[in-house]
């Protein structure tokens, strides 16, 4: 990249990994305070929350992917993967 933006990226660009795994760690640890001594309580809300969302667009990808073969490449499964993922 020519330009002084494209440059610094370059160079500096993977900082970006670092602080999002700082910031995500501190909000993780923000987060457990909530739940002291209730790790139960605490994996069952986080399932809760994300396993709907991972089911709906796993979903979704498999139906675009169904009806649009050739706008989705790199994107392959068997029966068995499939199911491997949802569970």
């Amino acid at each position: 990249m020519n330009n002084r933006f494209g440059g610094f990226a370059a160079r500096f660009g993977d900082i970006g990994i670092d602080i999002f795994f700082v910031l995500s760690g501190f909000v993780m640890a923000h987060t457990a305070a909530r739940y002291n001594g209730a790790g139960v309580k605490y994996w069952s809300h986080r399932v809760i929350r994300i396993i709907p969302n991972y089911w709906f667009y796993t979903t979704l990808l498999v139906v675009s992917i169904s009806l649009l073969p050739k706008g989705s490449y790199l994107t392959s499964w068997q029966g068995n993967s499939l199911v491997l993922s949802y569970l």
